[in-house]
């Protein structure tokens, strides 16, 4: 699947990366059929907050004695978007990108952080300082980074 941000002008639609679509087109054999879903964009969270959230990731699995991907799993099950998965019960997955995880002898389906909104990305951002600062661990150097470039 590619998102590719695109301008509307009158009738026709103008991507706004030519060079995403080629690869997309250039990877597929004539005459393939694709799947086209048109909705408003709606900016997602930016590079930085991105680079922002796991530099704080990283910082709260260290001092935890967690691995990164353990602790990236629990920050976004305690402050993310996911959903609950149950066998007992019909489970559509939802649009978004995201995996299946444990998490505390639950089956999660937890959301890319690459597909979270700039909403959700500060939420998951807050709440990850909160588990630092309730778990004591030292994150001044990067709540001062916040503040320098937010």
């Amino acid at each position: 699947m590619e998102i590719i941000k695109c301008i509307v002008k009158g009738t026709a639609i103008h991507p706004e990366d030519v060079a995403k679509l080629w690869d997309f087109c250039t990877a597929l054999e004539d005459g393939t059929a694709v799947e086209m879903k048109l909705s408003v964009w709606e900016s997602g969270r930016s590079e930085n907050a991105s680079r922002y959230f796991h530099k704080l990731r990283d910082r709260y699995a260290g001092a935890m004695g967690y691995t990164r991907e353990y602790g990236k799993a629990e920050l976004k099950y305690k402050w993310g978007e996911w959903l609950y998965f149950s066998k007992d019960e019909v489970f559509e997955v939802p649009k978004w990108a995201g995996e299946f995880v444990e998490m505390y002898g639950a089956i999660v389906f937890m959301k890319s952080t690459a597909a979270y909104t700039t909403k959700e990305m500060n939420l998951l951002i807050e709440g990850t300082i909160s588990s630092c600062i309730e778990n004591s661990i030292d994150i001044e150097d990067l709540l001062k980074e916040r503040g320098e470039n937010g």
